[in-house]
């Protein structure tokens, strides 16, 4: 019997036969009944939610986010074969800032930045840029280590990419704040299960199916899990990123929703959009992890520059400590300092 099965029957573990073979084991089942049992899975919804409605009601969110602002507390354990990276704390003052800014095309690319300091400085930058058509990552650890990798957009989810120790194009989806695909006849396409396989957590899993680079190959590509509850909002609480091979290479478990302030929209809703607050990111087959949790979330496109987005301008460094996959275009003059 397997654990998720315990808890559904009430046992919580021990088995009727371990009872007989084991007094430790009565002993443990009747502190339980004391204490009052095992915790007991919520109702099963009798509805089903149709997918149009579902995913209607997850844009309808995204969509009154056109851009991103806010401070961030991030942990990071890196497994790699240059060896193992730590930095950060998810506890006290933030040590990173998110900016996200929409492009024109709802399913993406948009612009993204997630920039990380210590002591002051900047240690580590990663984003997405439309004027430069790249995604990328760099550090620089207080001038003694530099470097980082810079990938064209168009090669995006294409085996280069997969060098990137940390893939911007994953932190943005697992923001939860970006559109999903609303039509059922074309690619990209989402489908629509129900997952009862553990009974405390009933989810609508949005998989979301499109063509994969180089060969344009269609394929899984994520999975999203949204409550499927009586009593709790449709919300994704678990994303998964699949590979070329359908393997989870990538799992977000995403919860602590808070609204995001939009007071500054020209007609702001009633009701502020909401966003996950705490994502903690694992990479099952390496071992790395990252966790990032959010606050001070505004849409208010005063409080930033919209050149922070820009790579080749406000690079602190030589471009050549990058390793460039492909030809991404040619580089933007060299600035002083960063807008940020």
């Amino acid at each position: 019997m397997s654990d998720i099965e315990d808890k559904a029957n009430g046992t919580c573990g021990v088995r009727i036969g371990d009872r007989a073979r084991s007094a430790m084991a009565v002993l443990l089942a009747g502190i339980t009944v004391v204490l009052g049992g095992c915790p007991q899975p919520p109702p099963r919804p009798e509805a089903v939610v149709p997918r149009e409605i579902v995913i209607a009601e997850y844009n309808d969110r995204a969509a009154a986010i056109p851009r991103l602002w806010a401070r961030a507390r991030m942990q990071v354990h890196l497994e790699g074969p240059e060896g193992t990276v730590n930095w950060g704390s998810t506890l006290g003052l933030s040590n990173a800032i998110l900016i996200l800014e929409k492009g024109s095309v709802p399913l993406g690319p948009h612009n993204l930045f997630l920039q990380g300091k210590e002591a002051g400085q900047t240690v580590f930058q990663l984003g997405a840029t439309l004027e430069d058509q790249v995604y990328y990552y760099w550090y620089d650890v207080f001038g003694r280590e530099r470097g980082g990798i810079v990938v064209p957009l168009a090669l995006a989810d294409s085996p280069e990419a997969q060098r990137l120790p940390v893939d911007p194009l994953q932190i943005l989806s697992m923001l939860c704040v970006t559109a999903l695909p609303a039509t059922f006849t074309d690619l990209p396409v989402v489908g629509m299960t129900i997952d009862e396989s553990d009974p405390f957590e009933r989810a609508y899993v949005l998989t979301y199916v499109d063509r994969t680079p180089p060969d344009g190959s269609i394929g899984f590509r994520r999975e999203m899990l949204l409550h499927w509850s009586v009593d709790e909002p449709r919300l994704p609480f678990r994303i998964h990123l699949l590979d070329r091979r359908g393997v989870r290479t990538v799992t977000a478990d995403v919860g602590d929703w808070e609204p995001i302030d939009v007071s500054a929209e020209p007609n702001p809703p009633a009701n502020p959009p909401m966003m996950p607050t705490k994502i903690d990111i694992t990479f099952p087959e390496s071992g790395s992890w990252i966790r990032l949790r959010l606050s001070k979330m505004t849409t208010d496109p005063e409080v930033f520059d919209p050149d922070v987005f820009l790579l080749w301008e406000w690079l602190p460094f030589e471009r050549r400590l990058l390793r460039v996959i492909g030809s991404p275009p040619p580089p933007t003059p060299a600035a002083e300092e960063n807008p940020t």
